[in-house]
């Protein structure tokens, strides 16, 4: 149910108001529908959390599995808690983020070696990268708390012009 409701009546929201500023999933009406059908449920959960921040749908970081859905659904979790006061929360998710992004391996998705790899996942690993590269030193710097998981680590990863924007307007404003 939740999903069917995220899908019909929140959809249009996320892709106006907040897709601009953490476009993690897809542009487009049909294939965020599309993705979030075949993706596991935390993810529409997350997307809600997102949308509603009334909705105080707080997802511990055992929920969530090490795909790019679930690692998704995360960095969502992370600006929703960020946004209700809870840092150390979106913390301590992020945190889990950056090490599993790093564990798979995806912060050299670009070093070669994707040969044969679906264009749009790398697209999307590449925009989450970014995505926790940027929350975990604006956080750092928000909170006062500065504990980088991502700090110094050797990577490949191009940045696309939505992940150059997104970087920009969160620190430029």
């Amino acid at each position: 149910v939740l999903v069917t409701g995220v899908q019909t009546c929140a959809l249009p929201i996320y892709l106006t108001t907040i897709h601009p500023f953490l476009p993690l999933l897809p542009s487009t009406r049909d294939h965020l529908v599309s993705y979030l059908r075949y993706s596991p449920p935390i993810l529409s959960i997350a997307l809600y959390s997102i949308l509603d921040p009334n909705a105080d749908l707080d997802i511990s970081v055992g929920s969530y599995q090490t795909s790019l859905a679930d690692l998704q659904a995360a960095v969502m979790s992370v600006q929703s808690y960020y946004g209700r006061g809870k840092s150390a929360e979106a913390r301590e998710t992020l945190q889990w983020v950056c090490a599993k992004i790093l564990e798979k391996g995806w912060h050299r998705i670009d070093a070669g070696g994707q040969e044969g790899m679906d264009v749009e996942f790398v697209k999307r690993v590449r925009v989450l990268w970014w995505e926790c590269w940027c929350m975990e030193v604006l956080l750092a710097i928000v909170t006062g708390v500065r504990t980088f998981v991502l700090q110094g680590v050797d990577c490949a990863v191009l940045m696309s012009e939505i992940g150059r924007a997104s970087c920009r307007e969160r620190v430029y404003g």
